[in-house]
């Protein structure tokens, strides 16, 4: 049941976070630029913090990193398939929502992005930019939670 908690907690933040970041672009910032690199980071925090968590739930550390960020993998075959083979998004909720589940971390991606030696940044190097941050977020969570519970057993 934990593990299952485990890749919830990797589903639902980023779809929560994309469905309000979507919705304030589309009316709160209909006429103005949202702080997209404050929430990218913002986004970063909160993965971290669940990479702490996970050592609540899983023992493993791997396995605590593959559960969850598996939602956010499965969602990149998603994108890539959609992307590169269909060569367009679909038209329907599980083509919005491939999209909308990375758009708190594009900004950051695109800005990283931009450092690659690649004439042509796609949504597929992007979104696969974010997922690798999420990887090294709640890889860094997950190190720093160990620490700090180390920490606290010696005191």
């Amino acid at each position: 049941m934990k593990k299952f908690i485990l890749v919830l907690i990797g589903l639902v933040p980023l779809m929560a976070l994309g469905y309000l970041l979507h919705y304030l672009i589309l009316t709160v910032f209909s006429h103005t630029l949202p702080p997209f690199l404050f929430i990218s980071v913002a986004t970063l925090v909160i993965w971290l913090a669940f990479g702490m968590i996970s050592k609540l739930l899983v023992s493993s550390k791997w396995l605590a990193l593959i559960l969850l960020n598996a939602p956010a993998f499965v969602i990149l075959l998603l994108v890539i398939i959609q992307d590169v083979i269909l060569q367009g998004f679909w038209l329907n909720i599980i083509g919005l929502s491939t999209q909308i589940f990375y758009l708190p971390l594009i900004r950051l991606s695109t800005v990283l992005g931009g450092f690659l030696p690649f004439q042509m940044i796609t949504m597929t190097l992007i979104f696969t930019i974010s997922f690798i941050l999420l990887i090294l977020a709640s890889w860094i969570g997950r190190n720093a939670g160990e620490r700090v519970g180390t920490k606290t057993k010696e005191i």
